[in-house]
């Protein structure tokens, strides 16, 4: 069944307009304001204080990145990730939000997937008086989230 040309014009105004929406949005994964508000630990740092700690390291806690490395170790996936996503909505299978929201929780979990895997193998090991602060409670890999704005 083909379609009409009213059809085909509908179908072309509509992945217009959801290219100029993709031209103005974007995702934020990792710990972005919008969703973790002022969660903090028993020791009052903030969620975001303790993974700028681990994310760059300091005087005592060596880096342990779980936003920036991880994605650069996985650009080509997340690139991937965000073509497939994309392609459906040239489709007119989903829309510019939908596109973003599926591709920030593929890319979260890359991201809660350097917890697990000690850093993809990159991260130093924790001495042994440091214990494993960073993954006993979860506290701060759960935080990680992803925020769909400009939609």
């Amino acid at each position: 069944m083909s379609n009409t040309p009213e059809q085909m014009l509908a179908k072309t105004k509509e992945l217009e307009r959801q290219m100029r929406a993709a031209k103005k949005a974007h995702v934020n994964v990792g710990l972005p304001r919008e969703n973790i508000g002022g969660k903090a630990y028993g020791n009052g740092m903030s969620i975001m204080q303790v993974g700028a700690v681990h994310e760059f390291g300091n005087s005592k806690v060596p880096r342990r990145s779980f936003l920036r490395m991880p994605f650069l170790l996985h650009a080509d996936k997340i690139s991937a990730i965000l073509a497939q996503q994309f392609a459906l909505v040239a489709e007119g299978k989903i829309d510019t939000a939908t596109a973003l929201n599926r591709a920030g929780a593929a890319i979260t979990n890359i991201s809660k997937e350097a917890f697990v895997t000690q850093g993809f193998g990159k991260w130093q090991p924790a001495q042994k008086d440091e214990g494993q602060t960073l993954l006993d409670t979860g506290l701060l890999r759960n935080s990680i989230t992803w925020h769909v704005a400009g939609v």
